[in-house]
């Protein structure tokens, strides 16, 4: 009768532990944290093949991207990458670039010619509104800027941006990811 009680004292005594150990919710082996980047996906990678004869400049049109393998085409998508085409031009057109921009109508006479897909494009699930997390939009992009005579890729790109989905929706995430890759262009043109 002696042995069962200690063992009972034991027992109470390794789950009072246990139950310590669960109220501090594991905090005991967790990582120090890394400070929280402000966008969790603002990614982009920039890869210029032929510098000088991007520096040339000329006549550049920019093609609405087109859905990727696991996108699907459809209105919302056009809008979206229409808003790039906007949002490329815009820096391009408004600064001293060395690039023209042409439309469709006068594709026969563009020296360049930007091609790409929209990859991905993805919201929050709405039920991560309703446990207090933010909803997020996110869009990536990959795509090249071509010489039309050559058909060879001077410039490569593959840009992901992702926001709360309360600033923006995916039109206007289109058109800032397309005016931060014609900034890039503007930039490398420029030096």
């Amino acid at each position: 009768m002696l042995k069962s009680t200690h063992s009972m004292k034991v027992l109470n005594w390794k789950w009072v532990v246990f139950i310590c150990f669960l109220i501090q919710g594991c905090g005991w082996f967790s990582r120090q944290s890394s400070p929280r980047i402000q966008n969790d996906i603002d990614k982009a990678q920039y890869r210029i093949v032929n510098e000088k004869r991007l520096r040339a400049g000329g006549k550049l049109l920019v093609v609405p991207f087109r859905a990727g393998a696991d996108v699907e085409a459809n209105e919302e998508l056009d809008h979206i990458a229409l808003m790039f085409v906007k949002g490329l031009s815009e820096v391009l057109m408004e600064n001293e670039s060395p690039f023209e921009i042409v439309m469709a109508d006068q594709a026969a006479a563009a020296d360049f010619i930007i091609v790409g897909h929209i990859i991905d494009i993805d919201h929050s699930s709405r039920f991560g509104k309703w446990v207090g997390k933010k909803e997020k939009v996110s869009l990536s992009v990959k795509g090249k800027l071509l010489e039309r005579s050559t058909d060879k890729a001077l410039f490569y790109f593959e840009d992901a941006r992702e926001e709360d989905r309360v600033l923006v929706d995916h039109k206007q995430l289109g058109y800032i990811v397309g005016h931060r890759i014609g900034e890039f262009l503007l930039k490398e043109s420029q030096k």
